[in-house]
């Protein structure tokens, strides 16, 4: 796994042009595993930019995540 300290401090693994996966030899179940021996918390989400697949979950996680912070700013400020 290249880069393991930056999958460690992540909380979200996108995964883009997943549309090209079964063109290409890209195992997405061997990258999310490799991925969560360094991080087992880390969320998965793959997209295509091409396609638009994905893009959904992958704006709900945005939601989500401004939500929780704006809710955490709000408690410190009180």
């Amino acid at each position: 796994l290249k880069y393991p300290d930056m999958f460690a401090a992540s909380s979200l693994m996108l995964i883009n042009k997943i549309d090209l996966a079964p063109v290409l030899d890209f195992d997405l179940a061997k990258t999310v595993e490799y991925a969560r021996r360094v991080n087992p918390n880390i969320e998965v989400l793959t997209v295509s930019a091409r396609t638009g697949e994905g893009f959904e979950a992958f704006f709900a996680w945005i939601r989500k995540r401004m939500a929780a912070t704006a809710s955490n700013a709000m408690t410190a400020a009180e």
